[in-house]
């Protein structure tokens, strides 16, 4: 289990993280909020600690993420939200 070490406001999302994924050099973060680091980002976000750098999921959420899961190369993100990466789903 690695341990994670973030300084604020560089590091945080501007508002509340609720769930966190970690597999390799990626760490995940869902919650709500709509940037991250200083970045864009709807409600989730990917942290590569290999480049020091945050980058958004595609458009995100359209709301809150509350869970996040990897199955192989999968990601599943449950939430409040009825739109993800600029689709719907339902």
């Amino acid at each position: 289990m690695a341990l994670l070490s973030f300084t604020c406001p560089r590091y945080c999302p501007n508002r509340t993280a609720r769930a966190l994924l970690t597999t390799g050099t990626d760490v995940y973060v869902g919650g709500a909020f709509q940037t991250v680091g200083g970045q864009p980002a709807a409600n989730i976000a990917r942290w590569n600690s290999a480049t020091g750098s945050w980058s958004s999921l595609g458009s995100g959420t359209n709301a809150l993420v509350t869970a996040l899961a990897l199955s192989g190369n999968r990601l599943y993100v449950g939430g409040g939200f009825t739109q993800a990466g600029g689709g719907c789903h339902g």
